[in-house]
Parts: C-alpha cells; structure tokens; sequence
C-alpha cells in the first residue's frame, strides 16, 4: 500500500549531501521552510575522543578496530585487484558513509567506479575538504560568470570556516576575503615551499606555481566547532574542524527552518499542473510513499540524481554524459629526509598545491600535495615491488622523506563517462578506453624535480575513472537548453517546470579545482531562483 502525504510542500529537496543542504539554507534565507527527503543513514556510534597525538595514543592502545575494522575493510585497497579508493572510505570510521548504496542503487560499472553515499551529510562525511571557488577561466563553457556565484562562496567562506592563504595561488583561487589562517606545514611541505621560493623565476616562466590550497578545515574555533588540534587523529577519532553540511543541516533544524525526513529513498517524480509529485520508498518498510510539492530540487548527487530523471520519464534508452577529474597519484620523495624521524606534527592531509598551466589542459592542472604521517601503512604496499616484511622495513625509512601528489586534470582531458538506466533498474556506467598520457605523467615528474620532489613513473598510479568523486555533467545548464536533459542557466530542467537540479549534474564541465564549494555555491544560486519561482506561485 501507498503511503500518501497529501500535504503539499512549498519546496522539497532530495539529498542533504553538500548541494542539499546549501539549496535548503538558501530557500531558508528566502524565508521558504523546504522539506528534505533524504535516505539519511547516520553512524551507529560515535568514534572515539582521542586527545593526544594518534602515534602516542597506539602505543598504549590497540588500533585495529580504528585502522581495519573486524570486516578487514581498512585493507580494501592493499588488494591490486580492487579499483583505489580514497583511504578514509576504507576506514571504519566511515563505514557508514556508504552503507546500501548498492542494495538501493544498483549497478553495473566498466572501466569506471563511482562512490555514492545514502548518508546523512553525503559524501562530504568522508571528504578531504579541499574548498575553492572558480573564477572566470573555470567556467569556459558554463552559461554563467563568476560574479553570479560570488556573493555565495561570500557566505559559504562565513559559515564553513575555510583556510587559506594571499600568495602565487591566489590569482587562481580567486578572493581571500573571509578565509582563516593558513593550515600550519609539516616539514617536508616547508621543505617544498622553500624549494619553489628559491626557483620560482624559472618555475613562473614554465607555468608552475605553487602556494597553499584552501580547505574547509578551521585553524580557529568558529560557532562551537573546535580548531584543528594536530594530531593525526582526523581518520579515526571525532572531530569537528572539518566542515560537515549535517552541521548546517542541524543549525536550519534548531531554528525550525527546513523539515528533514529521513528514511525515504526518492525514485521518481511527476509533474502535474501546479504541483510535483514525489515517488519514494520507504527503505526501513520497503513501502512506496508519495509526497507533493509545488517545487522539487534534486541534490541528491549527479549519479542519483541522474537515475531519478530517467526513471521519472521511463527512458532506458537514453545515454547521458558524466564527467569527473581524471586523477594520477604520485608517491614522491625528498632524499634529504630519508632515515629522519617521521613528522607527526603537522596536518596530514594536503596543504600545498601546485599548479602547471600547461596548454593541451586549459585552464590547468592542479597537482596536491599529501602529507603521510595519518595514511595507514597498508596504502603503501599496493605500489611496493617487496614481500610485506620488506615493505614495513622500507615504509619506516622511507615514509618521513614521502609525499603523494595528487595531480587533478579537468574533466575534458578525457572523453566522459556513459550513463543509461536499464528496464531491471540497475545503472550502467562506462568509462572511457582512453587514460591520461604517460609523457604528460613524466612531465610533470621532471618539473617535481625542481621542488625537490623525485618520483617515479612506474610507481604512478592512475585512478579508475570515477575515482576522484568529483562528478558532473549529467544534466548540464546551458544558455539555450537544446536536450530533453538539459537544464536552463538556473537549472531548472527543460520540460519540467517545476523541477530543479542543483548538485553536480547540472555543472556543465569541471575544472581541476575540486568543485564542493563551487557545488554549494551554484545550488544556492539555483534554490534562490526557485524560491522566486515558487514565490509567484
């Protein structure tokens, strides 16, 4: 049986990821209560305070069920066979933030690998936080200018608490204005930083700039969230420095601003006249519900939200693009530091970033720079050509003189992926047959070089496509909307007027700048407009 909820909803929001909750702070702002249908799965306990450095706390207590879990999940990508994910979703700690997105989503990936998440909060549970806005130049091909979305990165810079620094960066990062101190170095990004000082002459003229990245990580206390406290605890103890859309979430709760309801896995909708109505089920019950709205804003992720618009109109035959950040991970070392005590004082995600405007990838390349002293042991031995024993042995010597550079390429360095909604429901992905070239790889290890940094090519490893979980595309805004699954320049979807996309489908392209905040931003952009919409009824 049915449920019916004939109470029709000014606005309805599918998802509480980052989109989510930004498009429900914006109608909240508007003076609009939007109601959140979201899946909503949360932890089933907290993770532990940990209140002193993470390398003193596992000399005393065992760390297993914090490292691995009793499921061995830690250890998912010491498996070569196993596409690499980010190592916090392999943590138990995070368990959750994928928890039945298989059972209620299913479906069949080739030479792709797409994360999602049914969590509370989304996949920003498990995010490494870094926070920027675009500019002009990372929006070539969108149908709207930065100028649109900066009263928004404005706020959001306010209400996230994100750091950063004015340096070489700052022409690609665009304003400072709101931004914390800078996140405090490990030694061996001081070491990287002193390098581009002293070669910066040549670098600049070669299009290499290096500074510090921004990231939604708070170097100072902000609205009873705590500074980060270096410790290396961030993958496995409780921690409220690194910025959470459930913490807005629950301010617009506490203020009666937004409705949330959980439990409800949305699957399709239907316009009619003046309203929308919501077909969802109930994943505790396995019972359909129904509810209505005179607006609907899908955020619940480009994949599933995707999934939602060809389900809504029965189309398995239609092919829809997705894009994300193809991605080269390139463990790198500084010889000087060989042999040398580990850091374990610093912050032990990324902090810097180097930019290489290089011509074949407009605007550019962003490679980010990972520190190693919090990345479980196990991460290492996948690219390691030894026995275990051997590892561990070179892994002691070797890690303090180590870093990852991450290199980030925008998602036209390949063709996109493919994404169609078969008759049994399953989704089928593709990706594309071509992968980043590996001369562009050997450049950018010789101008590494000049940083001090010495990597090697037959120690990269490209990432799966899908990997980087940035992902957009699928239903582009666009100036003059031509598609069936094209949305307009406030992403309101072409033919369904009261329809609204407001996560990363509706991002046209992506730059190689991770998009979270330029996602948060645009949704409130679009939820504004559909408040206004609503607003004349």
């Amino acid at each position: 049986m049915t449920s019916e909820n004939p109470d029709i909803h000014p606005i309805i929001v599918v998802g509480s990821g980052p989109a989510g909750v930004a498009a429900a702070w914006a109608c909240a702002r508007k003076g609009v209560v939007p109601t959140i249908l979201d899946v909503g799965i949360t932890p089933g306990s907290e993770p532990p305070e940990i209140p002193e450095n993470f390398y003193d706390f596992a000399e005393k207590q065992s760390t297993f069920n914090l490292l691995i879990g009793e499921d061995y999940s830690g250890l998912y990508n010491l498996n070569p066979s196993n596409p690499h994910i980010s190592f916090l979703l392999t943590v138990p700690k995070y368990a959750f933030v994928r928890a039945r997105a298989d059972e209620l989503l299913p479906v069949d990936q080739e030479r792709i690998s797409v994360v999602r998440s049914l969590a509370k909060g989304g996949l920003a549970n498990a995010w490494g936080a870094a926070a920027y806005r675009y500019i002009d130049c990372d929006l070539e091909g969108w149908p709207i200018r930065a100028a649109e979305l900066d009263p928004y990165y404005d706020l959001l810079t306010r209400e996230i608490g994100i750091n950063g620094a004015e340096d070489d960066l700052t022409p690609f990062y665009g304003s400072t204005a709101g931004l914390q101190p800078p996140i405090r170095l490990g030694i061996n990004s001081q070491k990287i930083l002193q390098r581009y000082a002293a070669r910066k002459r040549w670098l600049n003229q070669r299009g290499v700039f290096v500074g510090r990245m921004r990231s939604a990580v708070l170097t100072e206390p902000l609205n009873g969230r705590e500074a980060y406290p270096y410790r290396n605890t961030e993958a496995f103890a409780r921690l409220s420095c690194f910025y959470n859309p459930v913490y807005t979430l629950e301010k617009l709760l506490r203020s009666q601003q937004v409705r949330y309801l959980p439990g409800y896995l949305v699957e399709r909708f239907r316009v009619e006249n003046e309203k929308v109505e919501v077909f969802c089920r109930n994943v505790h019950t396995g019972e359909p519900s129904r509810f209505y709205a005179r607006v609907l804003i899908l955020a619940a992720g480009a994949v599933n939200s995707a999934r939602i618009v060809l389900a809504s109109y029965g189309d398995h035959q239609t092919i829809l693009p997705l894009h994300d950040n193809p991605a080269v991970y390139v463990p790198s070392f500084l010889p000087g530091r060989i042999g040398k005590a580990l850091d374990v004082s610093g912050y032990g995600f990324a902090t810097l970033a180097i930019l290489y405007q290089w011509p074949e990838y407009s605007p550019f390349v962003q490679g980010l720079v990972f520190e190693t002293m919090n990345v479980p042991r196990a991460e290492f031995f996948r690219h390691m050509p030894f026995s275990v024993r051997t590892g561990l042995a070179f892994v002691k010597y070797v890690l303090p003189a180590m870093v990852v550079v991450i290199l980030y390429f925008p998602s036209t360095a390949l063709p996109p992926a493919s994404v169609r909604l078969r008759p049994d429901g399953v989704l089928e992905l593709r990706g594309p047959e071509a992968k980043v070239p590996q001369k562009i790889i050997r450049r950018a290890l010789r101008i590494n070089r000049r940083l001090g940094l010495y990597g090697f090519s037959f120690l990269a490893e490209r990432s799966i496509y899908g990997g980087s979980i940035h992902y957009a595309g699928c239903l582009p805004m666009r100036e003059n909307p031509q598609g069936r699954y094209e949305c307009d320049r406030f992403g309101r979807l072409a033919g369904a007027e009261r329809v609204w996309i407001a996560d990363g489908a509706v991002l046209p392209k992506l730059s190689a700048k991770n998009h979270t905040l330029t996602l948060m931003a645009n949704a409130m952009r679009v939820a504004e407009h559909a408040c206004e919409i609503y607003g004349r009824g």
